[in-house]
């Protein structure tokens, strides 16, 4: 009997957060004409005041095991989880004791859409959770409040970062991160500028293979700017000012596509695909939201289906 060719393999894509629950935006929604469903982010943040909006969704009924298209009668145990999540979990934004959470199965997605300013495609990341587990106090104690990626993919581009025409001694790596089916999600890291000559000496190369951790960061701090003026004293202003970026802590080089498993036929499908998913976003109407164009690319693409490893995880211990 003839072997059947598994489908391509995916790259690592994981993110773990652990915080504050600062916002609890999920909300029952219907999902066109007929299906139900439960979607909307949750705002964690972590010991470093970075506050990080994660992405949920799902349906209400479980699909037909024979038909993909179809749902069965039979509800969720993630719709049912995420119901206790809407109902039962507290957020600083409505309490004074807020939950600390751990988001499960996170990983990056793509976000694609066109630019109202100029019509020109942006591609950013978003964050992807599937299952959020309120900690006991005992779990608090122990359980740094960070959040963290672990990923792997290929190299595309490695350039020097630079912050209004002036470099700032850090480096720029993407990267793209192979999902299921073969979806291209394609993330910026940012190399600190210390780890610039270590990073370089180990033998990562463009269009080479990387495996790369690190902590994800999105803080807000103020800075005060002093602004020359021709006479008089100067104009000295306070401005808020976002740091946000996938910092890399450390990695190794893994050879070549090959050594991922990945074929050069496969990989380029992979290209040609994404390249067809942006001339779609492009093709949109300015101002429609892309969330409708992004299914392929927002799926939980770096892990297979998975049952829930934990006995009830959104219960409260």
């Amino acid at each position: 009997m003839m072997e059947q060719k598994k489908g391509m393999e995916q790259t690592i894509n994981k993110v773990n957060i652990v915080g504050i629950l600062v916002k609890n935006g999920l909300e029952k929604r219907n999902i066109g004409e007929e299906n139900e469903g439960i979607s909307g982010d949750l705002v964690i943040r972590t010991i470093d005041g970075s506050e990080h909006e994660v992405n949920y969704f799902t349906n209400k009924y479980k699909k037909d095991p024979n038909d993909n298209k179809q749902f069965t009668s039979d509800i969720s145990k993630m719709y049912i989880g995420y119901e206790t999540i809407i109902e039962d979990y507290q957020s600083l934004e409505h309490s004074e004791t807020p939950d600390v959470i751990s988001v499960g199965f996170g990983e990056f997605s793509a976000n694609d859409f066109v630019s109202q300013k100029d019509g020109s495609i942006v591609s950013t990341n978003k964050i992807r959770g599937k299952f959020a587990n309120r900690l006991t106090p005992q779990e608090i104690e122990i359980t740094p409040q960070v959040a963290t990626f672990e990923v792997s993919g290929i190299i595309t581009k490695i350039c020097e970062e630079t912050y209004k025409n002036e470099s700032t001694g850090n480096r720029t790596v993407m990267l793209d991160i192979i999902g299921y089916g073969g979806t291209i999600v394609p993330v910026r890291f940012t190399i600190p500028s210390e780890l610039v000559t270590p990073f370089a000496s180990v033998g990562f190369y463009q269009d080479g293979t990387a495996k790369l951790s690190g902590k994800v960061i999105n803080t807000k701090v103020s800075e005060t700017i002093t602004e020359k003026q021709a006479f008089g004293a100067d104009l000295v202003k306070t401005v808020t000012v976002t740091k946000k970026r996938n910092e890399i802590c450390g990695g190794s080089p893994l050879g070549t596509i090959y050594d991922l498993k990945i074929t050069d036929e496969e990989y380029s499908a992979s290209k040609s695909k994404r390249r067809l998913h942006l001339e779609e976003v492009k093709n949109k109407k300015k101002g429609e939201s892309p969330t409708s164009t992004q299914a392929p690319q927002t799926a939980f693409t770096s892990q297979p289906p998975v049952n829930n490893p934990f006995a009830n995880p959104f219960a409260k211990k």
